[in-house]
């Protein structure tokens, strides 16, 4: 027992000891570490440059770029201030660094500062709604006809875009220097579009996935035939620049997906006025009206791609011979085109 006892308190001791050993190399660290800042040696951080502004729009241009089919399907948050632009829609991401870079971008497009895109006004007692008078084809000409020669931006929507008008308005003035026509689907777009000072066409045909085709590619059709060069952007597309402007030498200017550089994307598309790039989207309205099965983008990627991939067109369920498309399908091009990803 004596022994045992004896053990016990050599034990303690040992442990004792160690207990304060261990608290004097604490406080030994801390001693020099309060020595090693407070030193008279300057601190260099190492703080990156500041990022060139060409670097800056395109990581907005890539943050932004999956989110292009569907961009109230994006979520806010990444890991990388500069994120490689993979992904789908759900996992698209925007980190803080690039939420702040895309509100100061908003802020040069709105005229009440930077936030949450602002609802559209109350209509104006001076905002005088277009009529429905007439079929769709002689409003847009009517409207055509008391308006200035040059370049028409033009957009399709519903309701559920009412609120967004404004700001998609602003967007466009100041990237092409010009008003946005809206061709409205319902009321209350071609109400929220007149308050905001835009102008309006009303469209007058439905509001399903047939009448959006035709009053896309409709009104594309009847503004080039009226020799007007014409874009079309969705509402969901916020421009950083004009996507056209290297690409003067093209008949048509299509974006593409980012994910898959080699099919187009319908939501931003450019055509110069003129009987080929008409009768390009007449033949596709007229395609789509016959096929309501079809899907218009990979009708179109089947109508401007190059011979080789016709069995590709076939395969996707485009009848690449069909008398409509033929025109387009068999070489030699009758329009030539290009294509530009997000991130111009």
């Amino acid at each position: 027992m004596k022994g045992h006892h004896h053990r016990r308190r050599n034990s303690a001791v040992r442990l004792f000891v160690a207990t304060w050993v261990f608290i004097a190399a604490l406080c030994t660290a801390a001693v020099l570490t309060t020595w090693a800042t407070t030193s008279d040696e300057p601190v260099h951080s190492a703080r990156p440059p500041p990022p060139r502004l060409d670097d800056t729009r395109r990581a907005v241009a890539l943050a932004l770029a999956p989110c292009a089919p569907e961009m109230q399907l994006c979520t806010a948050v990444t890991r990388d201030p500069f994120p490689r632009a993979t992904g789908t829609a759900k996992d698209a991401t925007v980190t803080a660094e690039m939420r702040s870079v895309l509100g100061r971008t908003l802020a040069t497009i709105r005229d009440d500062g930077a936030g949450d895109l602002r609802p559209a006004p109350a209509p104006r007692a001076t905002c005088v709604v277009p009529t429905r008078d007439g079929t769709f084809a002689q409003r847009l000409a009517a409207w055509a006809a008391q308006q200035a020669p040059g370049r028409v931006v033009f957009t399709v929507a519903d309701a559920n875009y009412a609120e967004y008008m404004a700001d998609a308005r602003l967007d466009t003035s100041r990237t092409f220097g010009t008003n946005l026509l809206v061709v409205a689907l319902d009321e209350a777009a071609a109400v929220a579009a007149c308050a905001a000072g835009c102008a309006v066409v009303r469209f007058g045909g439905g509001k399903g996935k047939d009448a959006i085709y035709e009053a896309k590619y409709g009104t594309l059709h009847l503004l080039l035939s009226l020799k007007r060069d014409a874009t079309f952007r969705e509402m969901d597309v916020w421009h950083l620049r004009d996507p056209a402007a290297g690409t003067k030498e093209a008949d048509v200017v299509f974006s593409v997906h980012q994910d898959n550089p080699y099919n187009i994307n319908a939501g931003w598309i450019h055509a110069r006025g003129g009987v080929d790039t008409a009768r390009l989207f007449e033949d596709l309205v007229k395609y789509l009206k016959l096929n309501p099965k079809a899907f218009d983008q990979q009708v179109l990627n089947c109508m401007v791609s190059v011979s080789s991939a016709r069995d590709e067109c076939d395969a996707k369920g485009v009848a690449a011979q069909d008398p409509i498309l033929r025109r387009w399908t068999t070489p030699p091009a009758r329009v030539t085109h290009a294509t530009i990803g997000p991130d111009v």
